[in-house]
């Protein structure tokens, strides 16, 4: 009679015939676990977690900004009426009535800062005015120039777009 060691994955003795030192069923059961190692270590679980977790973190980044474009709108256009009823619904350059929202958008009022807030203006009440589509496009394109104080008076100049010469300077006060 021979020797029978004993299986290395189950301690039975067996004859080791099916591979090294495992008998038949243990080298089945170590078959199937070798399998399920190779299959866990090709799915990319940690990756796609990875992924899930960085997208949800853009999402809620993504969120608060949302939440503080909201807020400040919000502000902006509590900001916005109180000029307009300051300058009492009239366009401080050349005095047209214009209306806060309007289907025309020639009639829409502007609020304006006399300061850019690129030039460290801010969205103080004196630094602001309320001006029409058209007078309002004229200052963007440096034909209007507005200076002073947006509670107090303000001080405008008309320039010609070609040769820079001033064609008109005036000044106006808020409405009262």
């Amino acid at each position: 009679m021979e020797d029978l060691r004993p299986c290395a994955g189950c301690g039975a003795p067996c004859d080791g015939d099916v591979c090294d030192s495992y008998c038949a069923q243990a080298a089945s059961e170590r078959k199937a676990e070798e399998d399920e190692t190779a299959f866990r270590s090709n799915f990319k679980a940690p990756a796609l977690m990875r992924q899930v977790a960085k997208f949800n973190r853009k999402q809620a980044r993504a969120k608060v900004r949302e939440s503080a474009k909201r807020k400040e709108a919000a502000e902006w256009t509590v900001i916005r009426k109180a000029i307009y009823q300051r300058d009492m619904g009239l366009c401080r350059a050349c005095g047209r009535e214009v209306k806060v929202l309007s289907e025309n958008p020639l009639l829409q009022s502007h609020c304006h800062h006399i300061v850019y807030l690129s030039a460290g203006g801010t969205d103080a009440r004196d630094n602001l005015v309320t001006l029409c589509a058209v007078c309002h496009a004229h200052e963007h394109a440096h034909v209007l120039r507005i200076t002073g104080h947006g509670d107090a008076r303000i001080d405008l100049v008309k320039i010609h777009p070609e040769t820079g010469r001033v064609l008109r300077a005036w000044e106006s006060e808020v409405p009262r």
